[in-house]
């Protein structure tokens, strides 16, 4: 049939454990040993593992673990938009192409909002008069007097143990659209985009999060039912 390396290829080489160089009797023996044994038993004895595999067990062991942040039960839970949780994500690791992130990189760009000259994520989310009036519209009656522009007291409440379990959800989801539904209308801006009032972006929150509540198959028709009455009964978008 030919030279072996012309029928198996480079990647042959590498798959036997076989030198390019190497003699027929030393090939002979390297395939011998790894191919001879084929009847063994090939069940893993070592006492870290199973004798099936666990693709969780195996993620499990290869990650490296680390202490979970405060605010992970805010970035993801059931009930989020995946992708509007990975956006969640990057604000609170500060990694949104903010306007103080890109002076680090030699570009200057203020608040679209507001002209602010320092666009950061605290001012976008909320301090800026903009962002924070469409906060307003959507989490008030939800927060009552501990809704606040500043980014540090708003996850600090919205980590608050005490509160009904449909308002946590309500309020979380309600977070992460805010933040998408802002950062999407910034960057529309940024890009030459159509400038949408205050009442366009809140019902564009408002609509995303009903047609996110009516999605929720999984939960039990009872708390499917209270969502969907506790958010149409405080807004009306």
């Amino acid at each position: 049939m030919g030279r072996l390396i012309d029928i198996t290829g480079e990647l042959g080489i590498s798959y036997l454990g076989v030198s390019k160089s190497a003699t027929l009797a030393e090939a002979t023996a390297t395939t011998a040993g790894t191919f001879g044994d084929v009847d063994r038993d090939d069940t893993p004895t070592c006492d870290d593992f199973e004798p099936y595999f666990s693709a969780t067990k195996t993620w499990n062991y290869l990650r490296i673990k680390k202490t979970k942040l405060p605010w992970h039960s805010i970035v993801w839970f059931p009930q989020a938009i995946p992708r509007q949780s990975f956006m969640v994500w990057l604000a609170f690791k500060d990694r949104l192409s903010t306007g103080t992130r890109m002076k680090e990189w030699g570009m200057e760009q203020c608040c679209v909002y507001c002209r602010e000259k320092d666009e950061s994520r605290d001012h976008l989310f909320f301090a800026c008069p903009y962002t924070f009036t469409v906060w307003m519209n959507v989490a008030e009656k939800l927060l009552g007097p501990e809704i606040t522009p500043d980014w540090e007291d708003t996850v600090t409440s919205l980590l608050r143990q005490n509160r009904n379990r449909l308002d946590a959800i309500l309020l979380r989801l309600v977070f992460q659209t805010a933040i998408y539904v802002l950062w999407k209308e910034r960057n529309s801006r940024r890009h030459g985009g159509v400038c949408a009032p205050v009442d366009t972006t809140t019902k564009a929150i408002g609509n995303i999060v009903k047609k996110r509540i009516s999605s929720l198959k999984y939960m039990g028709n009872h708390k499917l039912r209270g969502l969907l009455v506790k958010w149409f009964t405080m807004y009306t978008y």
